[in-house]
């Protein structure tokens, strides 16, 4: 192991990292958090080789689908956290057993930490036991996960890649701690094998390709055996490979979800971190890792949430990914990140205590070993001071350097976006924070993900119209989100796992989404691409198109952003035929793990070519939160369909209506009406519809109209609702 002897130190300076753990505030309250946690996994670990690893996707509650929080002391009583049901079932079991083994290894980088920290022995006995455990028993443990994502020893292909990167980091921060047998005993036994199975196996979706080469990667570097980085960048699924087929111009993911675009980055980020640590050279990752903490910041609502589409977790922000952030800048200036992680510490300032305590620990351990704190950069980097009190900051103290250039270059690719006037000037004097944290930005759409943003001083738009690749899609085609006067009021549910109910009955469907649905069907695959007909930036007005979204069936939705409204224009008509080659012009599907889309399994989709006579049904959806309030003479009904998700529809009223009508929503002091301009023929819904858990519901309206065309247009105005 002598070919990388040149590497420098992951952490630069361990002796400011300990000034920092015994002087800021932050850091005291963090390992006060934290370092128990490692104590407790240092005085009770025990693992078991018989124990089957499960899937962590269904450790949910069978009571209200909330995701259950692992207890590291009950492996057999799984008490909810939103509704408090006990839940006791074998897979519930199995999935604890795999949290337990991947939360040990991940233990193994903390204890390196608080070693390196405190010189305790105990913390090098507990990173020896559990690679120890795994070494010997690697031949030996069972899974039980879902076909085509079966990994190793902790459940799946992707947690297994997390609990190798997590203990190879804890190693390289010891690593001369170690004797060299016993390094090489861990790589003969134990990620040798690992190495060529992350190297062979398929990912089965493109983000867990990443994790896995990457991991495989890190392998190669902190034992010294190039082989393996080369086949992690070049080999089967390589890095290379993947990165180019999935890294959009516009420096987004093409897997069409923010939160798969940042799991993809965290997959490439510690590789990243190593390759220059150890001086490899892997521009095309290094470069790419950077591109994807950036590029985000175009997206994001003004409070610094993000959206919502497609697959992921929901009410998800800029802070979730802290710690991410703080790694991929690792030591190493970088004015344009620095100020984005002090836009990540300005949101954490902002929340509930409880929540604002949970976002600091996440970030803690990063930040204490790679951020720069107030003896160590300027205020405009804002890192500074102890980032738990409740005082917010004056933003004058979040400035820094000039936009990059990396995001200057990319008008041309975002077409519209770019910095204010007043941004504009004001870097022009190297004194002011980026464009992204300018408001409003101007109009601006992703011509390769098919995403839009829309935004004026009072209200964001998020649009989606069309997809890259099948996988982690749903069912939503010109679906919307609407951010106004500081609320979010129609979001993207997205989902909170794969394996229950309500994911594969609602949330992935489109009667979960703000779009149209067809003779009471949920949208098939293969899942079209979209096509920007008009885009007018300044005026915050885009038309945009996506063809056999059912087979023969156009859609087309014009959405201007005025004043505190959003017009709304929605045409659905056939096209000249279905489009055979749809699903090759859509790329190919990535696999969805463990889950039916009953969509894509339906066998009776309406088709415009084979009956252009025929009368079909168009049922419009229009999610939001807050209280309803019309005047429309409503009574209550059954669910108007007998699938794909309407038979999960509660409290239904309905009427028949071919008159102008409206419906209002009031949420935390903002008021939302829509308003719709009469039609014959038309029947308005009005409904609750499940969120991301089966306890928290919305009010939503469907308007059903018939004909072989249909035309929806609509107004939504907003304002602030005046204090009683």
């Amino acid at each position: 192991m002598s070919q990388f002897t040149e590497r420098r130190p992951l952490v630069r300076d361990w002796a400011a990292v300990r000034a920092t753990a015994q002087d800021a505030p932050w850091a005291r309250a963090m390992i006060a958090h934290l370092k128990p946690e490692t104590d407790w996994w240092v005085a009770h670990y025990e693992d078991d080789p018989s124990r089957v690893a499960g899937w962590g996707h269904r450790y949910y509650c069978r009571t209200c689908s909330a995701q259950l929080i692992f207890d590291k002391t009950s492996p057999h009583a799984h008490v909810c956290g939103s509704c408090g049901a006990a839940n006791r079932h074998r897979e519930l079991d199995e999935a604890w057993n795999a949290s337990y083994r991947s939360v040990a290894c991940n233990q193994v980088f903390h204890a390196a930490v608080w070693y390196r920290l405190y010189g305790d022995p105990a913390y090098l006995s507990y990173m020896r036991r559990v690679l120890g455990f795994l070494s010997r028993h690697f031949a030996d443990f069972r899974v039980d996960t879902p076909p085509g994502f079966v990994g190793k020893f902790t459940g799946i292909n992707l947690t297994d890649a997390f609990a190798v990167n997590w203990m190879l980091l804890g190693l390289e921060l010891v690593r001369d701690e170690f004797a060299e047998d016993e390094l090489c005993g861990y790589m003969d036994r134990l990620f040798r094998p690992m190495a060529e199975y992350l190297t062979t196996a398929r990912g089965g979706t493109p983000n867990i390709s990443c994790w896995m080469r990457a991991a495989a990667g890190m392998i190669g570097l902190v034992f010294e055996e190039r082989e393996w980085c080369v086949r992690a960048a070049d080999g089967f699924e390589g890095l290379r490979e993947m990165l180019a087929k999935g890294l959009m111009p516009g420096g987004l993911w093409y897997e069409s979800s923010f939160v798969y675009h940042y799991l993809t980055a965290e997959a490439i980020t510690y590789y990243a971190v190593l390759c220059d640590a150890y001086r490899y050279p892997f521009p095309e990752l290094t470069g790419a890792a950077r591109r994807m903490y950036v590029q985000p910041m175009r997206f994001l609502f003004p409070d610094g949430r993000m959206p919502s589409p497609n697959d992921g977790w929901p009410l998800r922000s800029l802070a979730t990914y802290t710690r991410q952030y703080e790694w991929m800048r690792a030591g190493r200036p970088d004015p344009e990140l620095d100020a984005i992680v002090a836009r990540c510490y300005d949101e954490i300032d902002a929340m509930a205590p409880k929540e604002r305590q949970r976002a600091l620990r996440g970030a803690g351990l990063a930040r204490l070993l790679f951020g720069r704190d107030a003896r160590q950069s300027s205020a405009r980097c804002g890192a500074a001071g102890d980032l738990s009190a409740t005082e917010s900051r004056d933003p004058a103290a979040r400035r820094a350097p000039a936009h990059s250039h990396a995001l200057a270059e990319l008008d041309g690719v975002t077409h519209g976006w770019r910095p204010t006037d007043e941004a504009s000037a004001a870097a022009a004097q190297h004194e002011v924070a980026p464009a992204w944290l300018g408001h409003p930005r101007t109009a601006h759409y992703d011509p390769d993900l098919y995403y839009v943003l829309l935004e004026n001083r009072t209200a964001t738009v998020f649009f989606k119209y069309g997809f890259v690749i099948d996988g982690h899609a749903h069912a939503d085609v010109m679906h919307f989100e609407l951010f106004a006067h500081g609320q979010l009021l129609s979001r993207d549910i997205s989902n909170s796992g794969y394996a229950s109910d309500l994911f594969r009955d609602w949330q992935r469907l489109s009667i979960a989404h703000n779009t149209v649905m067809i003779d009471k069907r949920s949208q098939p695959r293969p899942r079209p691409a979209g096509q920007m007909l008009h885009f007018a930036a300044e005026a915050n007005h885009c038309i945009a198109r996506a063809e056999n979204v059912y087979p023969g069936w156009s859609y087309i939705r014009e959405l201007q952003l005025e004043e505190d409204v959003l017009r709304d224009r929605f045409t659905v008509e056939r096209c000249a035929s279905a489009d055979p080659e749809r699903a090759a012009s859509s790329g190919a599907p990535a696999a969805d793990i463990g889950v039916t889309d009953p969509a894509a399994a339906a066998t009776a989709q309406p088709s415009a070519s084979d009956r252009p006579e025929e009368t079909h049904s168009f049922d419009w959806l229009f999610h939001c939160s807050g209280e309803p309030s019309h005047v429309l003479p409503l009574k209550p009904v059954d669910p108007p369909g007998d699938a794909d998700g309407y038979p999960l529809m509660q409290d239904v009223s309905t009427c028949c209506i071919d008159d102008d009508w409206s419906v209002s929503w009031a949420h935390e002091g903002v008021r939302l009406t829509l308003r719709m301009a009469g039609a014959p023929g038309t029947t308005v819904y009005l409904f609750r519809g499940y969120e991301h858990r089966s306890d928290l519901l919305r009010w939503g309206v469907l308007v059903r109209r018939f004909g072989q065309a249909a035309t929806y247009e609509a107004d939504y105005t907003f304002g602030s609702v005046p204090p009683r």
